[in-house]
Parts: C-alpha cells; structure tokens; sequence
C-alpha cells in the first residue's frame, strides 16, 4: 500500500502539502474499480449508496457542476492501512453561484490493487446543505436522477432511524497492523479508551480542543480543556443511556490517530 499513497498523495498534494492545491478530480474519479462503492453520508447533493461505475461516474459529473472551479485542498494527513487509504482533509471550493465554500472532513478509500473498491467519506453535510440548498437546478434532472438524494427534497430523509446509512459492512479492514513503532504506545492507549470510553482518565491533555462538526445536533462546535470534555460527556450520558461500538476501525501516522466508529 506504500507504493499506493505515494501515487495518491502525489495526486492530491502536487505542489506539496502546505500549498493550495488544486485537487486532480479526473484522475480521482479514474482510479474506481466497475464494481466500486461509495457512501457519503447526509443529506447534501453527494449523499447516500453510489453502486458501481455508472452511478460514481454520476456523481463525479454533479461535482464538476457544482463546482466548475474545481477543488482546492490546503491541508491533508495521510493514514495507510491493510488495503486502505484514510485521508483528513481541508478544502476550498467556490460553488457555480459565486458562494465561497471552506469545508473538512475525512475520507477512506480501500483498495483492490490499484482500484479503489469502497470509498467511505465523513464531512459536516449540515452545512453544505445550507449553502447547496438548490443544487438541483444546478445538475439537472439527467444527472440527478442518478443521484440517490435526487428525489428525498423534503425531511424527514430517514423517516425510519433504523434505514439511516451504516457502513459497518463495507469497512472491513484498517490500519491496525501498520502503526509505526515509534507511536505504538500511544495507539495502544487510543484503542484502550475507545473500546471503553466510560473510563474515568481519558487520554486527552488539560488544553484539549474537541470539535463535533454540524450544528444541529447537542455536541457540535467546539469544547476546550478538561471542563469541555466533562460537558461533552455529562451531555453523551444524559441522550445516549447504552453506546455499543460493534466495531472501531484504527489508523495511525505521524502524532495522530485516526478512529472510525460505528455505534
């Protein structure tokens, strides 16, 4: 997978990774495999199950269209695991009406060869719901047709909790087995935490920040220091009476670890 990123990060940091870089969308879209997945969750115009070739070609075009100026990417981490690729990222689009978007977010790629196979993306679709809201007009129902939140114009969009999007099943691998030495200890000390998150000593420093993207929901925005933190979870305790993580897939590189959870 080594051989991967590089060819990957060479794709989304040209011009290296502290630039404004302008992101490589075709040759992106050109590395999914025919029988390729890609779920986004949310309710913005990228959103829900795009399964195999024809729908992710789809999607891409609604991209180019909702954003003719392209992608810009000013910020990445890298995480490379088994078979995947997991990417933090921070970007920069300006969207077909002249709005200037700034967004981030995490992506998981996993990987067949040199295929991408299943593509799991994380972002605060809250906003870009806001600031997309009439994103229709701009794909147009030949594309749109093809997307699967085309048609879902009014909320609720779950009308059932239980049909909400659920990855678990398309996330089978992670980076567990490829923590470099040098951060194991501190890796072994993340997984301890999340599997049991009740614990009365977190791993988090008197000056931590905790930030929750989207704004519509108890925990969004940010949380600082010791007293952040006792709030986030007096708040967890009080809606959430019983979390069961039925999988935690781990990642690790330079001084971070990077989670994705199921709950």
């Amino acid at each position: 997978m080594q051989s991967v990123l590089e060819r990957y990060r060479a794709m989304l940091e040209p011009k290296g990774s502290e630039g404004d870089t302008a992101y490589e969308r075709g040759a992106h879209s050109a590395r999914y495999a025919d029988d390729a997945h890609a779920l986004l969750p949310g309710t913005w115009f990228m959103s829900g199950h795009h399964q195999g070739r024809a729908e992710i070609d789809a999607l891409w075009e609604a991209v180019r269209l909702v954003w003719p100026k392209g992608t810009r990417l000013f910020r990445n981490h890298f995480f490379v695991g088994e078979d995947t690729i997991a990417v933090e990222w921070w970007s920069r689009n300006e969207i077909w009406n002249g709005v200037q978007a700034q967004n981030s977010g995490v992506g998981r790629l996993r990987f067949r060869g040199e295929q991408v196979i299943d593509h799991h993306e994380v972002t605060d679709s809250e906003y870009f719901e806001e600031i997309h809201g009439d994103w229709r007009g701009a794909v147009g129902p030949e594309i749109g047709a093809r997307l699967p939140l085309w048609s879902r114009r009014n909320a609720p969009f779950y009308a059932d909790p239980a049909q909400n999007d659920w990855a678990l099943e398309y996330s089978p691998t992670d980076g567990s087995g490829q923590v470099p030495d040098a951060l194991q200890g501190v890796f072994q000390r993340t997984r301890a935490w999340w599997e049991r998150p009740d614990c009365e000593a977190p791993p988090f420093a008197d000056d931590v920040e905790l930030f929750f993207q989207g704004r519509l929901w108890p925990l969004g925005g940010r949380h600082r220091g010791r007293a952040g933190w006792e709030r986030v979870r007096e708040v967890a305790n009080r809606l959430w009476s019983d979390v069961h993580f039925p999988r935690l897939n781990f990642w690790a590189a330079d001084d971070r670890v990077l989670v994705e959870w199921f709950c």
